[in-house]
């Protein structure tokens, strides 16, 4: 069983797959067979890393920056942090020092237009989430340590994965 708000803090990105036509795919239960194969096709098209076996840093770094643009997350200071953050975990993962810290660097500066009370609504202080954040930068170990058992996990392995590279 997975414990109330076990998903709201964490970061993940969502899309609405559009059709050949542009438009958002809206498939009704009963016409699943008709659509879903179609679906699939775009989303290959529009968010290609989905199905690759390694994806890279970068391209996982660019596919969250688009995101910025989204006018939900624009005006939502939560949903910036949340972006920021998997881009910090990414990063942490694969060792890049200077993605860590442009990352860092960023949520600095982005945080200068945020409407903290939405923000602390979810995170609490800022001070005390971005030194968190700091803090995993110099002792990593129980991170990378957590993917190493979330890989282990006779669950997860049955899924399709995706390994991040450098």
């Amino acid at each position: 069983m997975i414990p109330n708000g076990f998903w709201d803090n964490l970061p993940f990105i969502l899309f609405a797959i559009k059709n050949n036509k542009g438009l958002q795919f809206d498939i009704p239960y009963l016409k699943h067979n008709t659509y879903f194969n179609e679906a699939i096709e775009c989303l290959k098209i529009q968010v290609p890393i989905v199905f690759t076996e390694n994806v890279s840093l970068k391209s996982l770094i660019d596919l969250v920056n688009s995101r910025f643009n989204d006018n939900l997350v624009k005006s939502n200071s939560a949903q910036q942090a949340k972006l920021f953050e998997f881009i910090f975990y990414s990063s942490l993962f694969i060792g890049n020092q200077s993605q860590i810290q442009s990352v860092l660097n960023k949520v600095e500066q982005a945080s200068k237009n945020w409407k903290m009370r939405m923000f602390e609504i979810w995170y609490g202080k800022f001070d005390i989430w971005l030194q968190g954040l700091r803090e995993k930068v110099n002792s990593p170990e129980e991170f990378l340590k957590q993917i190493e058992a979330n890989k282990q996990d006779k669950k997860i392995a049955k899924l399709q994965s995706s390994e991040l590279t450098a």
